[in-house]
């Protein structure tokens, strides 16, 4: 990789993600995990629940479970939903067609353009978090 024409003779860079410095030409890839590294640290309760919630969604059929980051990904054409598993809680949330409002949804949040410009709008519904007693 050539050197940088703002910083020259820096050889390197230091990852946004990490925050570790990366020497030039080294490999670094701190993004990637796995489901077991994101549920490792959960609690006896929300592994029960982290397992159950699995279960429910591979029964909705065909799809790409994967660990991304700090979440775990349910996707068919595109992600529907996501955990992140946190050490006393799961922060569950689903992309809907249109908003929800109950007492278990905690936000919802309009993410793609407005009806009336290509496309139905998409909601985020940051459900209730499962928590740990």
């Amino acid at each position: 990789m050539p050197p940088s024409i703002y910083n020259p003779g820096m050889g390197g860079r230091k990852c946004h993600h990490c925050q570790q410095w990366i020497e030039e030409g080294e490999a670094h890839d701190c993004w990637t995990t796995t489901e077991a590294a994101l549920t490792e640290d959960l609690s006896e309760d929300l592994r029960d629940a982290w397992e159950r919630l699995r279960e429910i969604a591979v029964a909705f059929g065909e799809q790409r479970i994967y660990a991304s980051g700090t979440a775990i990904m349910f996707s068919r054409a595109s992600c529907y939903f996501f955990v992140r598993p946190r050490r006393s809680f799961l922060q569950v949330c689903v992309f809907l067609g249109r908003a929800v409002r109950a007492p278990q949804v905690r936000r919802v949040e309009r993410k793609s353009p407005a009806p009336g410009r290509g496309g139905a709008a998409d909601h985020r519904l940051a459900a209730g978090s499962l928590r740990s007693p």
